[in-house]
């Protein structure tokens, strides 16, 4: 699964929605990880490309969408959100 990330600094954040500016970047990850690997490895990408001075993934908006399947965000906040990914993911 190609996960496609959309994240933004906290001054990014401050800004009007029209005028915030987010860093990009994907991962492509094997369906078969656990929800807690998962995490981890956004976790890693934000570590990487935000540079927090504190990490936990509790401090983060994480959603997705499947634009043919699920055009609207869904939360990815435990493990049965990711199950419900997977299942039109993997369609």
């Amino acid at each position: 699964i190609t996960y496609y990330l959309t994240m933004y600094l906290i001054t990014q954040m401050q800004k009007p929605e029209k005028q915030q500016k987010s860093i990009n970047a994907f991962l492509v990850l094997s369906p078969q990880l656990e929800f807690d690997t998962i995490k981890a490895q956004i976790l890693e990408k934000i570590l990487e490309d935000l540079k927090p001075k504190t990490i936990a993934f509790e401090h983060y908006s994480v959603a997705w969408t499947i634009p043919q399947t699920q055009a609207s965000s869904m939360p990815l906040c435990s493990p049965l959100d990711y199950q419900f990914l997977l299942d039109p993911a993997l369609k």
